[in-house]
């Protein structure tokens, strides 16, 4: 078993039992969890850390960028494992959130940002979120 991860600035940190289990749940769900929600799968895994412990260990992994929070519409924050840039669909129903990776999307969001600088704005970051009903729940 690694005892060590590589962050992306190629600082090493301690792979702790608890940070293990994080980063399974978070590779395996594929979808941003709470912390709630990422305390329910660990202790499936056997795994009982108190939520002090697991928002402790959340902030370390986000200070190694190693996962990312993103807090949408609700201001509940979520986490997700580090990847590329994207977005979100969060169903109203069931509350479920689904990642959007797409290019013609990005390249809008892009020419949004260059028309706001051509304004006078400095555009440091864009993240959008869509609401609406996911196929699950539009089938009730």
């Amino acid at each position: 078993m690694k005892t060590k991860i590589q962050n992306p600035g190629n600082k090493e940190i301690r792979l702790t039992p608890v940070r293990q289990g994080i980063l399974k749940i978070l590779e395996k769900e594929g979808s941003p969890l709470t912390v709630p929600e990422i305390q329910t799968l660990l202790k499936e895994k056997g795994l009982f850390p108190n939520k002090t412990t697991l928002y402790r260990q959340m902030e370390k992994l986000l200070e190694n960028n190693i996962v990312e929070s993103i807090s949408l519409k609700n201001t509940v924050v979520h986490y997700e494992k580090k990847s590329s840039h994207h977005h979100h669909f969060i169903c109203s129903t069931c509350k479920n959130i689904t990642c959007i990776e797409d290019e013609n999307f990005e390249c809008a969001a892009r020419s949004l940002e260059k028309s706001l600088e051509k304004n006078g704005f400095l555009v440091k970051n864009h993240n959008f979120s869509l609401e609406g009903k996911c196929q699950k729940c539009l089938a009730f």
